[in-house]
């Protein structure tokens, strides 16, 4: 059996999802995931699963300016 994905974008909670569709419809580093076995919302990027997924929208190896932006909106998330 597959293992079902929650997404949290922008603290709105959509799913479930499985990994093939998560990779089709694509992902950003910031994205949270939770799925039966963890204890709360993890940031994709910490989630062996999704290491080899590439990332939409990723902010590493941007300026500064983005991540800036980032933290000042983050409470979206």
């Amino acid at each position: 059996m597959k293992k079902i994905y929650i997404l949290k974008k922008y603290k709105i909670i959509r799913g479930p999802y499985t990994i093939d569709h998560l990779k089709k419809v694509g992902i950003k580093e910031y994205d949270m995931i939770w799925y039966e076995g963890l204890t709360d919302w993890t940031p994709v990027t910490k989630i062996d699963s999704f290491k080899s997924v590439p990332l939409k929208g990723s902010l590493s190896g941007q300026n500064k300016n983005g991540t800036i932006l980032r933290k000042l909106f983050s409470f979206l998330r």
